[in-house]
């Protein structure tokens, strides 16, 4: 069986080169063409063992190793996987993340996440290894697997392949353009509108949600360095217009559970055009209780056609604040009665949230979609003021040393991932190419 590869997957798995990196945006069949790297592997070593990675068991699981499986059947060629194969004694006496192919070829499965920490990898030789989604796994991972390419004579042509969606200027740039760059290797790079197969409306729908410098990420496949400078795409000019409260659209109350100052945002939330206002900011400057502020929206806002929502950090259901209750025990408590809800989850990631703020304020494809009164005296100064910290160690974190900032701004955060998230996952299967 014949298997047709785009233009940049072609380049990619016909490298001479000893490590290759394919970097694309989503959608452009990184997985894809990893799994058909693999069966090259398989048909070029019988007999041969290779190493598959991927972050976590979960994307192993359930991206990387189904799209091997999905090769292999579309070939069909039989395959086991997590069992001894019937066609020869195994070199394995355990077959737990061992996939297994009639020609004598093996292909352990591991999470690389793990490789640093528990030696799931180390020792082990193999001939080739295909690592997926590498952006996601650390430096020392990587090294622990490329030290794995040993073991079948210093001629033999051992093979590191490895695909990503961009992530800045992180480890994988510096190994492959920066100044760590990998002897006798080659990076591919590509666009996800470079996939021909793709649903016609991927790629525009994500344009969408995504602002421009995302977009260019994790669409384009550019390198670009979103971890410094303003956090927010805020512009006045854009951004600041009168947002008289719509009797007809629930009104939202997004409160950041923090003492002092305690602060909340009143947000409308369009589901038609997916149009997001914010229409009012509350505040208690000093020793801030969450009944106090709650009692206020609701005199504010009292019997409101439309009806409530509201949303509360995820931390709100631990600490309290000067009660024995929690903060979400208050809120759900202060609303009891009245036609309300609660829309929170689970705390978003920050890189999350702020792509998902971003991603209203400066859409990569049409207007702007989040728009602030001009009384959010508080949110817009937020929105201008709010930069990511330069000496954070533990990736994208925003600057808070001003403690008079942020807390209007995680209200915003709270309450855009919660209605208008950024999506980021796949919408086809690999088998689509």
């Amino acid at each position: 069986m014949q298997i047709k590869l785009l233009d940049h997957q072609w380049k990619f798995i016909t490298s001479t080169a000893r490590v290759a990196m394919l970097r694309s945006g989503r959608g452009a069949g990184k997985t894809f063409v990893l799994a058909a790297f693999l069966l090259g592997e398989c048909g070029r070593n019988p007999g041969g063992l290779s190493l598959l990675g991927a972050q976590n068991p979960m994307q192993l699981q359930t991206v990387s190793l189904k799209a091997l499986c999905e090769m292999f059947s579309s070939c069909k060629i039989p395959w086991v996987y997590g069992s001894e194969p019937p066609w020869y004694p195994s070199r394995f006496q355990s077959h737990v993340n061992v996939f297994s192919a009639p020609n004598g070829w093996q292909c352990l499965c591991r999470s690389m996440h793990e490789a640093g920490s528990d030696r799931s990898i180390r020792g082990i030789e193999v001939q080739s290894i295909a690592i997926d989604e590498a952006r996601d796994m650390s430096e020392d991972a990587f090294d622990v697997a490329s030290a794995c390419l040993r073991g079948f004579g210093p001629d033999f042509n051992y093979r590191l392949r490895m695909v990503s969606t961009p992530n800045g200027r992180d480890w994988c740039w510096r190994r492959f353009e920066g100044d760590r760059r990998i002897p006798d290797s080659e990076i591919v790079t590509c666009k996800s509108s470079d996939n021909r197969h793709l649903p016609r409306e991927y790629v525009s729908g994500l344009r969408a949600q995504y602002s421009a410098e995302l977009a260019a990420q994790e669409l384009d496949g550019a390198i670009v360095d979103l971890n410094t400078g303003r956090v927010f795409r805020f512009d006045h000019a854009k951004h600041l217009v009168a947002c008289p409260p719509d009797g007809r659209i629930p009104l939202i109350f997004s409160l950041d559970f923090n003492v002092a100052p305690l602060c909340g945002i009143v947000v409308q939330w369009d589901r038609t055009t997916r149009t997001m206002r914010v229409v009012d900011e509350l505040s208690i400057r000093n020793n801030g209780q969450t009944r106090d502020i709650c009692r206020q929206f609701l005199q504010r806002y009292p019997n409101w056609a439309g009806g409530y929502q509201w949303i509360g950090d995820e931390a709100g259901s631990a600490r309290s604040t000067r009660t024995t209750q929690s903060d979400i025990d208050i809120m759900q408590e202060s609303f009891r009665g009245q036609p309300a809800r609660n829309i929170g989850g689970r705390k978003p990631a920050v890189v999350d949230s702020v792509n998902a703020c971003n991603g209203l304020l400066d859409p990569a494809e049409g207007p702007p979609r989040l728009f602030v009164d001009p009384r959010c005296k508080g949110l817009a100064r937020d929105l201008e003021e709010l930069t990511w910290r330069d000496d954070s160690v533990e990736g994208r974190k925003i600057d808070k040393r001003n403690s008079e900032l942020s807390h209007f701004g995680d209200s915003l955060r709270y309450v855009t991932h919660a209605v208008a998230p950024v999506r980021t996952g796949r919408v086809f299967s690999s088998m689509d190419l």
